[in-house]
């Protein structure tokens, strides 16, 4: 019998859709601790004007932005929406990053299935974190990469600077991400000249950002930690394995609705 993928991934989207909707309606503000003690407050401090706050701005901006026409229960969803439709934004960038790995249809079906299903693609792309917004643009950042490698169109120029300058706003890891992509375009089997051209985009849409860090540096002495680090040192198997506890609730810590002002 012939399996009809073209159906199974229709299908596929729609539940996933589904379940994402009605996630969007009971997941809580609170369900990462990073909304009600992080970019909500700091979001609030953007429609004053006031960048005094350390994450990389372009999630708190967008959310200070639903601010400013919103309020209550719509503005709570349009919060967690944010993320939302940078998930649907995310899915039409897939069939070309499917084509770019020339993935048949099967394999298509299932690596979809895995992005749509996997426990971290369901809560992050219903809350307010900053990691969909970023896969977002990693993935059409390295799309604008394939097409430019292939063929330097300049209008592409554009595209590959500011996608770059995106992606690190969206979060400081963007960093580490271009520095990845600098090694990619290094590795590539074309023209050195559309190399040089390319990482100059990729460097240009980085130093773009340098603002931010700098900002950092001048008001806190750190420029891309925002919390102390401690100190290396060794420790005995327990510690650790209470170390690895933490981490895990902290993921899932849901501050009660009486100490949430954004409740």
């Amino acid at each position: 019998m012939k399996i009809n993928y073209g159906l199974i991934v229709i299908l596929t989207i729609a539940i996933a859709m589904l379940l994402r909707i009605f996630l969007l309606f009971i997941a809580p503000i609170s369900m990462f601790a990073d909304p009600v003690i992080r970019f909500l407050p700091d979001a609030e401090k953007v429609l004053h004007l006031n960048f005094n706050f350390y994450d990389f701005p372009l999630l708190i901006i967008l959310e200070a932005f639903w601010m400013v026409f919103l309020k209550g229960k719509l503005l709570w969803l349009a919060w967690k929406s944010t993320s939302l439709i940078f998930f649907i934004a995310t899915l039409f960038l897939l069939p070309a990053v499917f084509r770019r790995f020339s993935l048949d249809k099967k394999e298509q079906a299932i690596a979809l299935a895995l992005f749509l299903f996997s426990t971290w693609s369901l809560l992050l792309s219903v809350t307010i974190m900053q990691e969909m917004m970023l896969a977002f643009f990693v993935l059409a950042l390295y799309l604008s990469l394939e097409n430019y490698l292939e063929k330097a169109k300049a209008k592409l120029v554009f595209a590959l600077i500011s996608l770059t300058f995106l992606m690190i706003l969206a979060k400081q890891t963007g960093y580490l991400i271009a520095m990845g992509f600098g090694l990619y375009i290094l590795g590539k089997k074309t023209k050195w000249k559309v190399k040089i051209k390319s990482l100059f985009c990729i460097a240009i849409g980085t130093l773009l950002t340098l603002f931010w860090p700098i900002k950092n540096y001048m008001a806190t002495g750190r420029a891309l930690i925002g919390a102390s680090v401690p100190s290396v040192a060794l420790h005995g198997l327990k510690e650790y394995w209470d170390s690895l506890i933490i981490f895990y609730h902290y993921f899932w810590e849901i501050s009660l609705p009486v100490k949430t002002e954004f409740a």
